[in-house]
C-alpha cells in the first residue's frame, strides 16, 4: 500500500554496505536530511522502540551533500515492532521538500493477507500534517489501523475455542493480535500487556529514567476451521529491552499457560501479574533494607572509607582504637542473604600482614556470632555489630599483633 501526497520514487542504487545505508560509488554514504532526522528524534524516545536501516537517496542525481562527505536520503526501511515481529515499512519523504508527509510502503509481514488493511481517510495526522507533522504519531496510527484489521481475521476464522479466548482478554488495552497460516492450521499470536510498574526497577536498581516500558505475555495458538479445539504451540513473557540482563527478574520460574482442566487467559493473567509483581516487590524490599542498613552503619560509626551508594552492596570504616583496622560491611546478593540472614561483617588489618604465602596479604577476621534478626531495625542491627566489634577488638588485636612480632616463615 502507497500513501502520501507525492508518487513513489524508484532508486535505481547500487548495494547496501554493511552499516545500513545505502553507499554511492566509493567513498559516500546515505545519512537522512537533517529536517527528516528530526522526525527520527521521536521514534528514539518512543516506547516500541521503532529502529530503520538501509538510507536510500531517492533522487540520487541532486543534493549532494559535498563531493567527498555523505549523500543527504530522504528514504529508509522501518522496522515496527509488532506481537514479537517486525513488520518492514517503507517510508519516504521528499528531502527537497522534507516538511511534506511522507509516502509509505505497507505490507503485513508474512501474516495473512486478505487485502487492503489501512485507511487513508480516518488518517487524522496526515490531515493535519501541516500544522504538527509527527511520525511518531502516523506510525501509530498505521499500526492501529493493522491490528484493528488482524483482530478482525481473528473474529472471522471459524473456531468457538479461539473465539472464547479471544473474548477473554479482546478488552484489555494495548492487546495485539497476528495471524499466520501454513498447511494445515491457522496460527494466531497475541501479545497481552501485563499491568507491572518498572519504573522503580528503572531508578533504583538500573540508576535510569524510562518510563512507557511495557512487558507482555506472548502466546500462539495453532487452530483449524470448524474444529473447536486449541493448541498452545509457543507462549513466553516478552520483557522491555533494557531487563533482559536482570536475571534475577527474567530467570525466575514463572507460572506456565496451558489450555488444561477449563484454563483460559482472563484467569491466568492476573496470577502472572501478581507472581511478577511479587518478585519486583522483593528485590526492591531487600534494596531499601540495605540502603536503610548503609545509612543506619554511617550515621553511627561516621564517614564511611568507601561506600556503594548506588545500589547500597557494601560499606567500610577506618577504625582507629588501641591500633588501626578497618571493617568491611557487605549485603551483596553474592555473597550474603541479607535481610534473610545477617550481613557479611569482616575485619581487616592496616599494618599487620601475612608473609606466609610469599605475598604481603592483610589479615582478615570474619565477625560472626553477633545477635540478628531478620525484623531487626537497622539501628538495632547496628548496635549488635558494634557491641561485637568492641568484644572481639581486642583478640584481632592480638592476632595482629603476633603476625608483625613473629612473622611466619616462607
Amino acid at each position: 500500500f502507497v500513501l502520501g501526497d507525492g508518487p513513489v520514487q524508484q532508486y535505481h542504487g547500487s548495494h547496501l554496505s554493511s552499516c545500513g545505508t545505502m553507499a554511492v560509488g566509493s567513498t559516500q554514504h546515505v545519512v537522512l536530511c537533517p529536517f527528516i532526522q528530526q522526525y527520527m528524534s521521536e521514534l528514539r524516545d518512543h516506547p516500541r522502540e521503532w529502529s530503520y536501516t538501509a538510507v536510500y537517496d531517492s533522487s540520487p542525481d541532486s543534493c549532494r551533500a559535498s563531493s567527498s562527505g555523505p549523500r543527504f536520503g530522504d528514504r529508509f526501511t522501518l522496522h515496527a515492532p509488532y506481537c514479537k515481529t517486525y513488520l518492514k515499512w517503507e517510508v519516504i519523504f521528499n528531502k527537497n521538500h522534507p516538511h511534506l508527509p511522507p509516502d509509505l510502503i505497507l505490507n503485513s509481514g508474512d501474516g495473512v493477507d486478505a487485502g487492503p488493511w489501512f485507511d487513508l481517510s480516518k488518517s487524522v495526522v496526515m490531515k493535519n500534517w501541516e500544522k504538527q507533522g509527527s511520525l511518531a504519531a502516523l506510525l501509530d496510527e498505521v499500526l492501529d489501523q493493522f491490528r484493528a484489521h488482524q483482530e478482525q481475521l481473528v473474529c472471522s476464522y471459524p473456531n468457538e475455542r479461539l473465539h472464547y479466548e479471544y473474548n477473554t482478554v479482546c478488552g484489555i488495552k494495548g492487546v495485539e493480535f497476528f495471524v499466520t497460516s501454513d498447511e494445515l492450521e491457522r496460527r494466531v499470536r497475541l501479545m497481552i500487556p501485563l499491568n507491572i510498574q518498572f519504573s522503580e526497577v528503572f531508578s533504583l536498581l538500573l540508576n535510569t529514567q524510562r518510563t512507557g516500558a511495557k512487558c507482555h505475555f506472548f502466546v500462539e495458538f495453532g487452530a483449524r476451521e470448524s474444529v473447536n479445539t486449541l493448541t498452545i504451540t509457543h507462549s513466553e513473557i516478552h520483557w522491555p529491552t533494557a531487563l533482559v540482563p536482570l536475571a534475577w527478574l527474567v530467570d525466575h520460574k514463572y507460572p506456565t499457560f496451558t489450555l488444561d482442566h477449563g484454563d483460559c487467559l482472563i484467569q491466568f493473567i492476573p496470577e502472572l501479574e501478581n507472581c511478577i509483581n511479587a518478585v519486583i516487590s522483593n528485590k526492591l524490599a531487600k534494596h531499601w533494607k540495605r540502603k536503610e542498613l548503609c545509612e543506619a552503619l554511617i550515621q553511627s560509626f561516621g564517614h564511611p572509607l568507601e561506600y556503594d551508594g548506588y545500589q547500597y552492596t557494601s560499606v567500610s570504616f577506618l577504625f582507629n582504637l588501641d591500633f588501626a583496622f578497618i571493617v568491611h560491611v557487605t549485603m551483596s546478593e553474592s555473597v550474603s542473604s541479607y535481610p534473610a540472614e545477617a550481613p557479611l561483617v569482616q575485619l581487616t588489618s592496616v599494618s599487620a600482614v601475612d608473609t606466609s604465602s610469599g605475598k604481603m596479604v592483610p589479615i582478615r577476621c570474619r565477625l560472626q556470632k553477633f545477635h540478628y534478626e531478620p525484623t531487626m531495625l537497622a539501628a538495632d542491627v547496628c548496635v549488635q555489630i558494634r557491641a561485637k566489634l568492641l568484644e572481639v577488638q581486642p583478640e584481632f588485636g592480638g592476632i595482629c599483633e603476633n603476625f608483625m612480632t613473629n612473622p611466619p616463615t616462607v
